[in-house]
């Protein structure tokens, strides 16, 4: 029902609720981070991410084609 609401009765577009969710959460880590010296709690453990160049070149030429 509220997501009903969100959507139909409000014009809350998923694009918008995908958003404000990934601004939520990047400044709950923010905060984390942040307070976590004052705590004497571990920082959160973000996994790296590794993209390689070969699939950064074939993602730029397949998109150039279009």
């Amino acid at each position: 029902m509220a997501i009903w609401v969100l959507f139909e009765l409000l014009q809350y577009h998923l694009l918008m609720l995908v958003c404000h969710i990934l601004i939520l959460s990047l400044a709950v880590l923010f905060l984390w981070s942040n307070a976590s010296t004052f705590i004497n709690k571990s920082p959160p453990q973000i996994p790296q991410v590794i993209v390689s160049e070969d699939i950064v070149l074939g993602v730029a030429a397949a998109l150039r084609i279009y």
